[in-house]
C-alpha cells in the first residue's frame, strides 16, 4: 500500500462523472491523497485531470477499483454505468458502489440483485450543496444501505465532505435528498426572481440580502451571498450550462412528485413547482439569472 492511500484509507477509488459537481469532488479526492481512476464520456472533462489522475478509457476500467463512485446527471445513466461496471468487476471482495446522483429510490432497488449476485456492495450517497461547496469540500453526504459499506466508504467521502450522515437503509439517501430539494430548487428559482424585482424598486441586492436573511426570507442563497453568487456565475457560463441545471432541478421535482404520489400524499404546491418547470423556458432563465451578478 502506498503512502498515499495509507492517508486516505487504502482504496483505490474510480470516478465516473466530472461534471459541474463531479469535477470538484474528484479534485477534493486528489487533494487529499486518493489514488483514482476517472472517466467521463466528455473528453474534454477527462483532459482535465491529465497528470493528476489515472485516465479510464470506460467505465470498464473505473470497474477494478474497490470503491467506485458515480455521478452523472440521470436516471438512465445510473443504470448503465451501474449495469457496466457489475458486468466488467472482477475485483469479487468488498467492492462498493457510490451512487452519488439524484435518483428515483426504484432506479437503486431495480440494480440491488444485479450487484449483490456479484458480490459488489451498493450505497446511494446524493450530496447536498452546490459547486461552491463541492469546491471547498464541505459539501453533505446522504448515505443510504449496508452501515459496513457506509463506512468502508466513510474516509473517501470526507475527502469533500463536512458530514457524512448514514440515513438508513438503501434508498433514504434519495428520498432525503428529494425531500431537501423540494425546498433548495423552489428557493433557486424564485430568489433570482424576488432580488431582480426588489432591484427594480430601487433596492440594494447586498443590503435586501441581508434584510432577508434575517427575516423569513432566509434560505442557503441568502446564509452566504459570496458564495451564491459564485455558484449563480457557474450556472451562467453558457445556455448549456443553464440548460443542464435547470434539466437536472427539473428531474429532481419531478422525482419528489413520484414520491408524493406514491404514498397518496396530496401535494398542490409541488404540483404546481413542476408544472411552472414544464414551462419554463431556458432562454428566460439565463438573463434572469445573469441581471443580478
Amino acid at each position: 500500500m502506498s503512502e498515499s492511500q495509507a492517508k486516505s484509507g487504502g482504496l483505490q477509488v474510480g470516478f465516473i462523472g466530472l461534471g459541474t459537481m463531479g469535477r470538484p469532488m474528484a479534485e477534493n479526492l486528489l487533494a487529499k491523497g486518493h489514488e483514482l481512476t476517472v472517466f467521463d464520456r466528455n473528453q474534454s472533462a477527462l483532459d482535465a485531470f491529465a497528470g493528476k489522475a489515472r485516465i479510464g478509457r470506460s467505465v470498464a476500467e473505473c470497474a477494478q477499483c474497490e470503491a467506485i463512485m458515480i455521478m452523472v446527471a440521470f436516471d438512465d445513466e445510473v443504470r448503465d454505468v451501474v449495469r457496466e461496471i457489475v458486468a466488467a468487476s472482477n475485483v469479487h471482495t468488498g467492492q462498493v458502489i457510490a451512487v452519488m446522483s439524484t435518483v428515483q429510490p426504484e432506479t437503486l432497488t431495480g440494480l440491488l440483485a444485479a450487484c449483490r449476485a456479484k458480490g459488489i456492495g451498493l450505497i446511494d450517497a446524493p450530496v447536498m450543496g452546490m459547486p461552491a461547496r463541492a469546491e471547498a469540500g464541505t459539501l453533505i453526504v446522504l448515505a443510504g444501505g449496508e452501515a459496513a459499506d457506509v463506512d468502508k466508504l466513510r474516509p473517501s467521502f470526507q475527502a469533500f465532505s463536512q458530514r457524512v450522515a448514514h440515513t438508513g437503509p438503501l434508498t433514504t439517501g434519495q428520498v432525503t435528498k428529494l425531500v431537501n430539494n423540494m425546498i433548495a430548487v423552489s428557493n433557486l428559482f424564485m430568489i433570482c426572481e424576488a432580488l431582480n424585482i426588489g432591484r427594480a424598486y430601487g433596492l440594494d441586492v447586498p443590503f435586501l440580502i441581508a434584510l432577508m436573511d434575517d427575516g423569513g426570507g432566509r434560505s442557503f442563497f441568502t446564509k452566504d451571498w459570496k458564495q451564491s453568487k459564485h455558484n449563480f456565475s457557474l450556472f451562467c457560463e453558457s445556455s448549456d450550462s443553464i440548460k443542464t441545471i435547470v434539466d437536472i432541478c427539473h428531474k429532481d421535482i419531478k422525482h419528489a412528485a413520484t414520491l408524493a404520489a406514491l404514498m397518496k400524499i396530496d401535494a398542490p404546491f409541488l404540483r404546481g413547482v413542476d408544472a411552472t418547470m414544464d414551462a419554463l423556458s431556458y432562454d428566460a432563465v439565463l438573463p434572469n439569472w445573469r441581471s443580478i451578478l
